[in-house]
């Protein structure tokens, strides 16, 4: 399931559930970050009690904060992470019911076979990616990312000798462990364990942490590394992953 835009609904309580439901689909929760009641409208029109609401705007919980000028000095932690995520509600022109007039979610992000290749073909080119994002949203109606346009580069990288040389480093030098995931020559992803590393997961196997790091290695690729923790609450490297894309 998902939200199309001109999606209507005659109550906020037929709202709520739908939205409940797509987050239970898609694993991701939602929190209402701005509304305006439908007695705050000025205007000469009877709108259906049961929608609440004139304008409401829900937000992935992992959205960033508002930006304030205030300099407190209580320091606080967050959850959020600058997920853009989000979908815009609004009282449809009768005012009988909330309609989806903008929404901004990864599903309806997602571009066809054709539109996936038509941006192969401009980023072969090594065309500006912001003219790369409108061209695309001109043929397809579909807005991406920046980091849509990166994992769509980062998939068509091929396997080849050249870009395996590390392998061997590894192999023959730390006598490493060394997976790798291809699809038609492809590369996907990496993973790689040496001895050393496997022995210290042996002895410290309580406590594992995974810290993704981007923009590490010039090809764009993101590096996970795991982490553990020894007897004098020191951390060790006991594996390292390469990711081509999140997707």
């Amino acid at each position: 399931m998902s939200f199309q835009i001109g999606q209507k609904f005659n109550s906020y309580e037929e709202l709520k559930t739908y939205i409940k439901e797509y987050e239970n689909n898609v694993k991701q929760k939602f929190w209402k970050r701005s509304r305006r009641g439908i007695e705050t409208i000025n205007l000469k029109k009877y709108f259906n009690s049961k929608i609440f609401y004139y304008e409401i705007h829900h937000s992935c919980v992992h959205s960033g904060n508002y930006k304030t000028r205030e300099k407190g000095l209580r320091k606080s932690s967050t959850q959020r992470m600058g997920c853009p995520a989000f979908i815009k509600f609004r009282a449809d022109e009768t005012g009988q019911a909330l309609e989806n007039f903008f929404d901004h979610l990864p599903q309806n992000r997602k571009l066809t076979e054709k539109g996936k290749q038509n941006a192969r073909t401009y980023l072969e080119l090594e065309g500006n990616k912001k003219k790369i994002q409108q061209q695309l949203y001109l043929e397809t109606g579909t807005k991406t990312l920046l980091k849509d346009l990166r994992n769509i580069e980062q998939e068509h990288k091929k396997v080849d000798k050249e870009n395996l040389e590390c392998v061997k480093i590894i192999q023959e030098k730390h006598g490493g462990k060394v997976s790798i995931l291809e699809e038609d020559t492809f590369f996907k992803g990496m993973f790689f364990i040496t001895e050393y590393m496997q022995r210290n997961i042996s002895d410290w196997p309580e406590f594992l942490v995974v810290n993704g790091t981007y923009k590490l290695l010039r090809n764009g690729c993101t590096v996970y590394i795991l982490l553990i923790e020894d007897s004098n609450g020191e951390s060790r490297v006991v594996g390292v992953g390469v990711l081509a894309s999140e997707n």
